[in-house]
């Protein structure tokens, strides 16, 4: 009989079987009174459906939201554990700690190590890496990496994977708790994986996946490793705004509150009994920043304590960029105050740069440099003096130099849509161009000519490098 109107005299069919000859139905009266009739009589029907929606759904763990255990978190891997008492696995140098513990993504590297490896014999050597609770993996890794050139413990503190350069070996507990979800993070059934935990002067913690326990391996014997990580996940903050129709355009959770329907067609609102206005709330997430890089290569050793400024390019908004030490550099010293790198020997600093969030970005990292530091040697041969009045003049100087082409330019012609051709010379291997600091798109080059794209609008000085070390400034301040 149709949709019907609702009336005190209409009754509706339900979906209910009431018996064989009959179903349930529904009077629409003040009563709203049940009952049911037979199924060969025509009543009315008012159907229904089911539906959800996503308008207000929060971020993933992956993109900056909210994580829970078995979310895939900022890094592609596995969230495994949660901590309810705050920050935990903060430990210099290794990681900043945070409240998730997130397993390396998988498939990860199939490649046995050693557990350490160094010149203080590890093997047979206590290195104090002791802590077994959930929370210390990053410690104990920090404490034996200072004996380790080599092996697993210094293998993980020097990954860089999934964007994130802060892995480090779990502790024999968090090697417990990666086995409960072993599954979704990946590990092999059948295989061993090395933990932090130091069991003896030769022994360290083991997880067996043949049946979970936590086994005591010899350092000594080539063994799997999965490393993790800590986080915590900024989350945007309520802020203040409105009341206001413009929409908002800062990150930041908000709550929406309607009044004042109006209706398309000309249809009034007088039609219904009662409009209900519920409030709701909905994010916007921050952003993740562009690519941080640290652009500061090459430095020359002086002699003492020699510094050098250090740059980066890329990440997004005001955040604060720091700098960190990453072991593995040669030279003696490598130590960072602000944005000047500190050293005492010729050799290379490894270290990482970090963008700090801002209200509408995420925190960024930049992948690990190396950075060389060069000491210039003179090789001229010792002079011989056989007499006071004698000038010593005899032997060569074998001063050894190297001649190469420094990057010039002559001219700079635009090609249409931000795209530019940069004529010169010294340009083989070129690979970074910077105007005014911005890095721009190198899409082919050689000896004599550099095309980019991406440059529109820039202003400043042209700055190119070359892969073997060769840069400018060059004499060119450009307005794009």
């Amino acid at each position: 009989k149709g949709f019907g109107n609702a009336d005190g005299d209409s009754q509706y069919w339900s979906s209910s079987d009431a018996s064989t000859n009959n179903a349930y139905t529904v009077w629409l009266s003040g009563s709203m009174s049940g009952g049911f009739g037979g199924k060969t009589v025509d009543r009315y029907i008012r159907p229904v459906r089911y539906f959800t929606s996503d308008l207000y759904a929060a971020n993933s763990c992956a993109a900056g939201g909210a994580c829970a255990v078995g979310d895939i978190g900022p890094a592609g891997g596995v969230v495994f554990y949660v901590s309810n008492s705050g920050s935990i696995n903060s430990a210099s140098d290794i990681s900043e700690g945070g409240t998730y513990l997130e397993a390396a993504p998988s498939p990860f590297s199939a490649t046995t190590y050693k557990w350490c490896e160094g010149p203080s014999n590890p093997y047979t050597t206590l290195l104090g890496a002791s802590g077994t609770a959930i929370g210390t993996g990053a410690a104990n890794t920090a404490t034996a990496l200072t004996s380790c050139t080599g092996g697993a413990i210094y293998q993980a503190a020097n990954l860089t994977t999934g964007g994130y350069s802060d892995w480090f070996l779990p502790s024999s507990n968090e090697l417990s708790q990666m086995y409960i979800w072993r599954n979704s993070i990946g590990l092999s059934s059948n295989a061993l994986y090395w933990g932090s935990t130091e069991n003896a002067n030769w022994i360290a913690a083991s997880l067996v996946m043949s049946n979970g326990g936590i086994g005591s391996q010899n350092k000594g014997q080539a063994t799997l490793y999965w490393p993790i990580r800590a986080f915590s996940q900024l989350l945007p903050t309520l802020q203040s705004y409105g009341p206001t129709t413009t929409p908002p355009t800062n990150a930041g959770t908000y709550t929406v509150t309607p009044s004042n329907l109006t209706l398309t067609s000309g249809i009034s609102t007088s039609n219904y009994t009662f409009i209900n206005y519920l409030l709701s709330d909905f994010t916007i997430n921050k952003a993740r920043q562009d690519t941080l890089t640290i652009t500061s290569k090459l430095a020359p050793y002086n002699g003492g304590t020699s510094t050098m400024k250090l740059t980066t390019a890329g990440g997004s908004d005001t955040g604060t960029v720091t700098y960190t030490i990453v072991s593995g550099g040669t030279a003696t010293g490598c130590s960072i105050s602000s944005n000047v790198l500190s050293y005492r020997s010729a050799g290379t600093c490894r270290l990482t740069a970090t963008k700090a969030t801002t209200l509408n970005y995420l925190i960024s990292y930049s992948e690990t440099v190396t950075i060389t530091l060069s000491a210039f040697v003179s090789n001229q041969q010792t002079q011989t003096q056989l007499y006071p009045t004698m000038l010593p003049i005899n032997g060569a100087n074998s001063l050894e130099t190297t001649t190469v082409t420094i990057p010039a330019v002559t001219s700079v012609t635009s090609t249409g849509a931000g795209s530019y051709t940069i004529v010169g010379t010294g340009f083989t291997g070129a690979s970074s161009v910077l105007i005014g600091g911005t890095p721009v798109t190198i899409a082919s080059s050689d000896s004599t000519t550099i095309n980019i794209t991406g440059a529109a609008g820039l202003t400043g000085p042209l700055f190119i490098e070359c892969s073997d070390g060769r840069m400018g400034p060059v004499p060119f301040w450009l307005i794009l």
